[in-house]
């Protein structure tokens, strides 16, 4: 559930719907999107987790396809992965958003990233670093 009340819900393979309880409306994001009116998932659809950052985006972890962030403002999606982001891997398991606005996101395998918001990187962290 997030800071509107929405919510989410990731599938095994067809994406990730938005719940809104007030209407009873589901609206669905899947990366192959019959209705162009909405925003492609850009991920492979096999989604792992799902976080909430202070600025009202939503952050969702794939098993094989790296992270989407979703700007509520804009409506659109932005795909972070091992080519624009560094990310070392990109079956992500789990995403966190800390206190003081850190994205963490914990990888299968090469450890635990933080996201640099300055340069849209991920620095890694991995088991033999502590």
């Amino acid at each position: 559930k997030d800071s509107r009340g929405f919510i989410w819900i990731g599938s095994n393979g067809n994406g990730i719907s938005m719940y809104d309880p007030i209407s009873g409306n589901f609206e669905r994001f899947d990366p192959k999107n019959p209705d162009r009116s909405k925003a492609i998932l850009p991920l492979n659809g096999f989604i792992r987790s799902i976080e909430e950052d202070r600025y009202g985006n939503i952050w969702i972890g794939s098993h094989g396809s790296g992270i989407a962030v979703y700007d509520r403002l804009s409506g659109s999606f932005r795909a972070l992965n091992k080519e624009n982001s560094g990310l070392p891997q990109e079956i992500v398991l789990s995403i966190y958003s800390s206190h003081d606005g850190n994205i963490w996101a914990g990888t299968a395998g090469e450890g635990l990233c933080l996201f640099d918001r300055n340069t849209n990187k991920f620095i890694s962290y991995s088991e033999a670093q502590g």
